[in-house]
């Protein structure tokens, strides 16, 4: 009998690229990326190395620093502080909105800050994530049942004297409010799932590989930055904040 070729190997190309896509070890993956017969499954391995090869030698260095909860990289926050100035008016617009038969005033004040102060904290992105996700889909579990519960109070007011419907009513809608602010709010909003897997692997410099990521990183800081702890007659600014101000 013959030796087993590799399934990379394979005359078949979708069971070859298949086969490929389960392989992780990045010396094999560049042998396949230049001898395999097809190229989709070279180019396959060449991606699969690169992805794999940067892993491990990020994995030589780790994180010093850990989140005691999910072993994940904690990422430095950069965040501001300042001392509040006055507030003035720069402009006011007054328009009519005709279908709704109403006037809206848009305002637009400026603020001055003096004595700003460059900050430095740390966060752990995934159980930060973790929680603004979880708060999202409790939010809308929350709208669903209170609509439902909405719903039936109206079924009851329509078909029943009884004031039944209002008892049953008000704190659904209490509840639909809640959860609409829960589901639709920017804390919240765009919140990912994150598995143990991922977050266990997580890195810092995979929540700072972009200006926009380390804006975000630094909302989310601050987000969460006890009151108590900001010094007396100073306010806190994120890092797009303070940008925004030169």
């Amino acid at each position: 009998m013959g030796t087993k070729k590799p399934i990379w190997q394979s005359d078949n190309e979708v069971k070859a690229v298949k086969g490929t896509s389960k392989i992780k070890d990045p010396t094999v993956l560049a042998e396949i990326a230049l001898y395999a017969p097809y190229e989709s499954v070279r180019n396959l391995a060449a991606t699969l190395q690169a992805r794999y090869a940067k892993k491990a030698n990020r994995s030589v260095v780790p994180s010093t620093k850990r989140c005691p909860k999910c072993k994940a990289g904690l990422v430095d926050a950069e965040y501001y502080t300042a001392i509040r100035g006055a507030t003035s008016l720069v402009s006011q617009e007054q328009k009519t909105n005709w279908q709704e038969m109403k006037k809206t005033t848009t305002t637009v004040t400026s603020t001055k800050y003096s004595d700003v102060q460059r900050h430095t904290g740390t966060i752990c992105m995934c159980c930060s994530e973790k929680r603004a996700y979880y708060t999202k889909i409790f939010g809308r579990i929350l709208l669903a049942i209170a609509l439902l519960g909405v719903i039936i109070s109206l079924i009851l007011l329509l078909s029943t004297e009884s004031d039944i419907w209002m008892f049953i009513g008000l704190p659904f809608l209490g509840a639909l409010i809640f959860g609409w602010k829960l589901s639709t709010s920017e804390k919240y909003v765009n919140a990912t799932h994150m598995s143990k897997e991922a977050m266990e692997k997580s890195e810092p410099e995979d929540w700072l590989d972009t200006d926009g990521a380390r804006d975000y990183v630094s909302w989310r800081f601050v987000l969460k930055y006890p009151a108590k702890n900001i010094p007396k007659g100073r306010v806190l600014l994120t890092r797009s904040g303070a940008r925004n101000m030169k």
